[in-house]
């Protein structure tokens, strides 16, 4: 019984809050005594339009208080359109209460325009935007929106003032249509240098100054210049790598492949060398370098029969009669070569060649191509060589060309220092040298033939 009753209290309680949270309001004031001491004496349930109430009786004094309870409210869903919404007229939904029946009209939303084509009212410039249009087909509603400008139609650009060397220019471009100006900054020429000239000339063995000077401002430029025939690490030439590789591998100082790449290993040989040779250590193949380590290469080459030419009396000066190629002593003590038979030949051809320039240019063809000719002969009078050597004297024998070809391309290079502007004078030392040397073949071949 006991445990009925508090379970009445307890409802009594959390009906009283269910009627203050539904905005329930109280119809006499209430007694001050706990609610636990109330009991329920009559309640009206709220419909969806109707309030409700609650009456509480106080146990102990009698007061009765009444609170009221607010409708509950439809719950209303959609049952049926009564008119169907335009782009122009809103439209009508018929909508029931799910718990009473009751119903309601509600307005529907506007439909969206149907909206067609859209066609140009204004024409865009390139000072002003266009417009364009498009009509609603269900109710003639018309929307508009902008048309980007067009782009400029500039022409080319006026130079209005001329850049210089120090200073900046001015270009100047026009539309076409709106004849709007865009001014653009040109920027500064690059400095028009003349030829360089040796402020300090390079050794065999350092580099010179050279210095230039621009011909629209006087700015002066200078920089170091190492001489002709300098190999160094990263920026030589193949071939003449190679050469080097080849002498200082046979000399003991590299002892790594010869690929033609001059890096650590060919800088320190050469370090190693200039060191052994009371050099400057630098690991830079200067001209002096190059020339001690070819010297010192000819001294130290094993079993390789190089012979100078024999010497001839004056009197024995008939080419025909020549085994060889020899180098006659003249009175003078002047030197002289004598070819042979196959050489002589290639000799007056190559005269011929020259006497037949017509002016600077064509003898410059004509002894460029001379000197195709000796290199050519040079090169078949190595290949002889070789066939006539062992095979553990082959790697020497190639040394012994490269020797030759890495001086010769110094001694072009120093030539061309020398007398830059005389190119003709370079190769006609170029093509004495070759001469030389395959006179000097022509008798080694001679003495080594069986």
């Amino acid at each position: 019984m006991r445990k009925t009753a508090k379970q009445a209290a307890l409802l009594l309680v959390l009906l009283a809050m269910l009627c203050l949270l539904q905005g329930g309001a109280l119809a006499d004031e209430p007694c001050e005594h706990a609610l636990s001491d109330k009991t329920q004496v009559d309640f009206t349930m709220p419909t969806c339009s109707a309030a409700g109430s609650y009456t509480l009786r106080c146990t102990i004094c009698g007061n009765e208080e009444v609170y009221a309870i607010e409708p509950l409210g439809h719950t209303f869903r959609d049952a049926y359109v009564i008119q169907p919404s335009t782009c122009s007229q809103p439209g009508q939904m018929m909508q029931e209460c799910e718990v009473c029946g009751q119903e309601q009209v509600v307005e529907l939303p506007l439909a969206e325009h149907v909206y067609g084509e859209w066609s140009t009212m204004i024409e865009p410039t390139c000072a002003a935007e266009g417009v364009e249009s498009a009509t609603c087909q269900e109710c003639g509603a018309v929307q508009t929106r902008p048309i980007p400008m067009l782009e400029h139609d500039f022409g080319d650009a006026v130079v209005t003032v001329a850049p210089t060397c120090v200073s900046e220019g001015a270009s100047v471009r026009v539309c076409a249509a709106c004849g709007l100006e865009d001014t653009q900054v040109l920027p500064p020429t690059d400095h028009v240098y003349g030829s360089w000239a040796v402020a300090q000339p390079a050794t065999d063995h350092s580099c010179g100054l050279r210095i230039r000077t621009c011909q629209a401002c006087g700015r002066t430029d200078s920089g170091q210049f190492y001489p002709e025939g300098t190999l160094r690490r990263d920026v030589s030439a193949y071939e003449s790598v190679t050469g080097l590789q080849r002498l200082l591998a046979d000399l003991g100082y590299l002892n790594d492949a010869t690929d033609g790449l001059f890096g650590p290993r060919t800088e320190a040989a050469v370090k190693a060398f200039q060191a052994a040779e009371g050099l400057s250590s630098d690991g830079i193949a200067w001209p002096q370098t190059i020339n001690r380590l070819a010297a010192a290469w000819q001294a130290a080459a094993p079993g390789l029969p190089t012979l100078p030419p024999p010497q001839v009396d004056a009197e024995d000066s008939d080419s025909e009669e020549l085994p060889c190629c020899f180098i006659r002593t003249l009175p003078d003590g002047e030197e002289e070569l004598l070819f042979c038979p196959t050489h002589a030949i290639l000799h007056s051809t190559v005269e011929a060649l020259l006497s037949a320039a017509a002016d600077d240019r064509q003898r410059l063809a004509l002894l460029q191509s001379a000197r195709k000719l000796w290199e050519a002969e040079l090169e078949a009078q190595f290949d002889r060589y070789r066939a006539l050597l062992g095979d553990d004297q082959q790697d020497t024998a190639d040394g012994m060309r490269t020797l030759y070809l890495v001086s010769l391309q110094t001694q072009e290079q120093s030539w061309s220092a020398l007398m830059p502007d005389s190119p003709d004078a370079v190769l006609q030392n170029v093509i004495d040298s070759l001469t030389r040397k395959n006179a000097e073949m022509c008798a080694l071949l001679y003495t080594l033939a069986p």
